[in-house]
């Protein structure tokens, strides 16, 4: 029983530890809604490095609102991966066009290497083996 208990409380304190790596920013207007990771992390210029990457990615799709046409713009992310040294996330991001019978969707993926602070290509070889991210 001891064990088990000891084993429980070890596991929780391993994914507790994971995902305090990174929290969730919410940025709401009007006509723009993102949900979007702020990192922080052992290496505070790594997680610098992922921050600023993000919001420029979030500061592009804001430009789009200058668009006389657009009319909503925003994304929100998922962690599907994250070890010690990568964390792979996908962003889901829309648009509303005026007069648009529904609004544009994609969904792209960024790995980023966390004691760098750099993306890393989904296919880099440690990376290739997990099966959610051959989907990306």
């Amino acid at each position: 029983m001891k064990k088990t208990l000891l084993t429980l409380f070890l596991a929780m304190a391993v994914a507790a530890g994971a995902s305090a790596a990174q929290q969730t920013e919410v940025d709401k207007g009007d006509r723009f809604d993102y949900k979007y990771p702020v990192f922080t992390q052992e290496n505070p210029q790594a997680a610098q490095r992922m921050n600023r990457d993000i919001q420029k990615m979030v500061s592009k799709s804001r430009k789009d609102l200058r668009h006389p046409d657009m009319r909503a713009v925003g994304s929100n992310y998922e962690v599907i991966y994250e070890n010690d040294q990568f964390v792979c996330l996908t962003f889901n991001t829309w648009y509303y066009y005026d007069k648009a019978a529904h609004g544009m969707y994609y969904t792209h993926g960024i790995v980023y290497d966390k004691t760098t602070g750099k993306r890393v290509p989904v296919s880099y070889t440690h990376l290739r083996a997990h099966e959610t991210l051959m989907n990306l």
